[in-house]
């Protein structure tokens, strides 16, 4: 960031990042990363730290499409509005879960867990989650900081989509995550990514409570590149799939490959 303030970007440069603070994101990425000397930053969900819950879009995944057999229906009813689906068949829980994935993401904290605990209920999945899901502990994220090669950023409290949310509970989110994990590493949080982070998740409210709470810039999901004199606030990312080794180094020359063609 104080690269792309100052006009001097490195060629070719690449910026590592992960998302939420998955455990793994320890105990698999770091290793690879401190063997190849490869920086990064994390941005991590305060409110998961130490809680051994998954995320919400992991917990619907295991109580509707994990089990080898739930109910053959799911009904209830949100925010006024009733919805109903055939269960029988995972092709038929594939079609409620992209439908819930959409209307959980849009609801608050205290909704989604209501929702998603009345979910493992219905499905009589146990009620704790995936240890592999897990986001990391305290003591991990001390120790992932501790060599000075990867940093934490801010990613919220609890991981809400900023623009549904007034400026005063967007503050809460923004800060009082930071202030959160600065209690726990004793340093200060500098950066920020927006949850979900496409454009229609935060708004011009969400940069300026960024850029006020003293944090030096923020990254989106928006795909693009970053050049000089770039909005810090708005930084753009491109994603990473579920790719192997070879897949990933040619998307990785592609990157270079199409931007040198569009200078």
């Amino acid at each position: 960031i104080k690269a792309i303030g100052a006009g001097r970007l490195p060629n070719r440069a690449v910026a590592v990042t992960f998302d939420d603070g998955y455990y793994d994101n320890f105990e698999e990425a770091y290793p690879i990363l401190r063997a190849a000397g490869v920086p990064a930053t994390v941005f991590v969900v305060s409110a998961h730290v130490d809680s051994g819950r998954e995320f919400w879009w992991d917990e619907l995944e295991r109580v509707l499409l994990v089990p080898a057999q739930v109910p053959a229906r799911l009904q209830f009813s949100l925010n006024g509005r009733d919805y109903a689906w055939p269960t029988g068949m995972l092709d038929e829980r594939a079609v409620a879960h992209r439908t819930l994935h959409g209307l959980i993401s849009q609801q608050d904290t205290q909704q989604r867990t209501e929702l998603l605990d009345k979910l493992a209920a219905w499905s009589r999945v146990p009620p704790e989650g995936r240890s592999t899901y897990r986001a990391m502990r305290s003591d991990e994220m001390i120790e992932l900081v501790s060599e000075g090669l990867v940093d934490i950023g801010g990613h919220t409290v609890n991981h809400p989509a900023l623009s549904r949310l007034d400026p005063t509970d967007q503050r809460v989110e923004i800060v009082e995550g930071c202030r959160r994990l600065e209690q726990i590493l004793g340093r200060r949080i500098e950066v920020f990514a927006y949850p979900y982070g496409r454009a229609v998740d935060w708004n011009s409210a969400s940069a300026k409570i960024v850029r006020e709470a003293g944090l030096q810039g923020a990254v989106t999901t928006i795909p693009g590149y970053v050049e000089a004199g770039a909005d810090p606030y708005r930084l753009q990312r491109w994603a990473v799939g579920d790719w192997n080794r070879d897949q990933f180094a040619r998307e990785l020359e592609s990157f270079f490959v199409l931007r040198e063609t569009a200078q």
